[in-house]
């Protein structure tokens, strides 16, 4: 809701079309009326929806991974935060590559440069 007033109506409304729906909620993951609260890697707030902090931080900190499954979790983690970072797909596309078929796990300066720039 935009305005405190109307959280309750809101909530009322959406309750009822879960229930509607058959839809069920795990209560002890449930939280009604916060400004602000962390949901999965966000921080959502009134201001909108930011990456928490230390997601950022272990991407910042990551060394240039050296195998596929350093790969892979490089990536997973850049999945995660993906929406802020402008042309990502295009960005990785040489890291990418390492993991396709045909190609070697060949850590060139392409990727480098990717890795970097990310």
């Amino acid at each position: 809701a935009k305005k405190r007033c109307d959280h309750p109506e809101v909530l009322r409304v959406i309750l009822s079309r879960l229930i509607e729906y058959g839809v069920t909620l795990n209560l002890e993951k449930c939280v009604f009326g916060v400004t602000r609260g962390k949901l999965i890697v966000y921080i959502i707030s009134s201001r909108g929806i930011n990456v928490d902090p230390a997601k950022i931080k272990a991407v910042l900190e990551m060394v240039p991974p050296s195998d596929e499954s350093g790969i892979r979790s490089f990536l997973k983690k850049l999945g995660a935060i993906q929406r802020f970072i402008p042309d990502l797909s295009f960005a990785i596309h040489p890291i990418n590559n390492l993991l396709k078929k045909y190609y070697n796990i060949d850590w060139t300066e392409d990727c480098n440069e990717a890795f970097n720039a990310i």
